[in-house]
């Protein structure tokens, strides 16, 4: 689970613990205990990132859809998180992960090459060995990446402090034609 902050008049704390299939949302009360307010199966939540143009506005706001609550309500709560890359992360969570990548997609895509070693801390954080080479879908501007693992596919967050990117476009290309060749049937 995770801490985000909502607005209705005042800024409350909210928290987010999402579950294989599941959302609960709750409050923090006292004696470290939590109460749900809302729940719904993650399939019937439809999360959006709220784009503001007004650099006087919170920057970091995304809208929570639950289709169908638990009531069979329909349920809209206005998110804002604490940086760009806890918004980007729960955007990622939400959202449904189409299961076969199309690499064919992502030529023109940033490619980075694992520089050091990096133990994942927390459940969306991709593990990260010497040489591994990733393809960038999202970058935060506090250091932190999205991407997928070129050689199985594992998706994930992980430090740009761990990375250089792969300058060379023939390189990239030549990565990119190295793993479809391993994918076709001999």
């Amino acid at each position: 689970g995770g801490n985000i902050s909502w607005r209705r008049g005042t800024s409350r704390s909210l928290y987010l613990h999402l579950f294989n299939d599941y959302l609960l949302l709750s409050r923090h009360k006292e004696n470290g205990r939590f109460s749900v307010f809302d729940h719904t199966f993650s399939r019937n939540v439809v999360v959006e990132n709220v784009k503001v143009r007004s650099p006087c506005v919170h920057r970091f706001l995304l809208r929570l859809t639950l289709v169908t609550n638990q009531h069979g309500k329909l349920r809209e709560h206005h998110l804002k998180a604490h940086t760009q890359s806890e918004k980007l992360r729960w955007i990622s969570a939400l959202t449904p992960i189409k299961e076969e990548i199309d690499l064919t997609q992502y030529y023109g895509s940033r490619q980075v090459q694992c520089l050091k070693r990096y133990r994942a801390h927390q459940y969306d954080e991709l593990q990260l060995e010497k040489a591994d080479i990733l393809i960038v879908t999202q970058e935060c501007e506090d250091g932190w990446e999205e991407g997928f693992r070129l050689s199985d596919g594992d998706r994930g967050w992980f430090p740009s402090t761990h990375v250089q990117t792969i300058v060379s476009q023939r390189a990239r290309a030549r990565n990119i034609e190295d793993r479809l060749r391993l994918n076709r049937p001999s």
